[in-house]
């Protein structure tokens, strides 16, 4: 089992390293689906498995992205 992280240095580090696989998996992901369309024209590119993977996976990212936008919103009017 994995121990828990208190340092806040390695926390955001760890982040750093979460977003950096998901750009390479994304990145690996359209290029293989770009072969695919080179071969097999892009009609075989939307019926691939792969092509829901990335749909799914950007609008979890982008959702979560507007959640963390939406709370440094929040904090920065309370602020004031």
């Amino acid at each position: 089992m994995a121990k828990k992280i208190h340092n806040e240095r390695l926390i955001i580090r760890n982040l750093k390293n979460v977003r950096i696989t998901f750009l390479v998996q994304t990145i690996g992901i359209v290029a293989v689906l770009i072969y695919y369309a080179a071969l097999d024209g892009v009609t075989a590119v939307v019926q691939d498995p792969l092509w829901l993977v990335l749909l799914v996976s950007l609008i979890v990212f982008f959702a979560l992205h507007l959640k963390i936008s939406k709370d440094l919103q929040d904090h920065s009017k309370r602020a004031t």
